[in-house]
């Protein structure tokens, strides 16, 4: 075991942004989980919702198909590879998310368009993002326990 006084040395060496920023890296999985979750709850990184189905066929055809986002809202979800092509990207300025689903689309104009682009466009680039209690969960249950291990690491070299 390291004395106090090593401890303390080591302590004053640890960059707590590459604690964070390894963290997140060596949890990446579990973040584009908590962005899939979020996505089928229906809910946006602020927490609101993503929107609602103009189609009241189509809202009833998609609630027998999942439930999660409550009767009539938007869950981003058909087919799934949108929400399958997930991807976190993390740096040094944070978090980004995308998906690498590169299946065509048709936009309001009818002009074909990548399907990221079209989804981004209609519903607000905040589609991406994990906030309120898929972040808080994220955090406690995997980014937390991550950079305790690796600052116990640290500390104990």
């Amino acid at each position: 075991m390291a004395s106090i006084e090593h401890m303390i040395s080591n302590l004053q060496k640890i960059s707590f942004e590459d604690v964070v920023e390894e963290s997140l890296d060596s949890t990446k999985e579990f973040l584009t989980q908590a962005q899939r979750d979020q996505m089928l709850a229906g809910k946006k990184a602020d927490g609101s919702g993503i929107g609602k189905y103009a189609s009241p066929a189509y809202a009833k055809k998609k609630h027998q198909m999942s439930s999660l986002a409550g009767y009539g809202n938007v869950d981003l979800k058909l087919k799934g590879p949108f929400q399958e092509e997930i991807v976190a990207i993390v740096q040094e300025s944070g978090v980004t998310f995308t998906s690498n689903d590169n299946s065509p689309a048709i936009d309001s104009g009818g002009f074909s368009i990548n399907k990221v682009d079209k989804l981004v466009d209609q519903y607000g680039e905040d589609i991406f993002g994990i906030g309120g209690e898929f972040k808080n969960k994220y955090v406690l249950s995997h980014m937390n326990p991550k950079a305790q291990e690796l600052i116990n690491k640290k500390l104990s070299s």
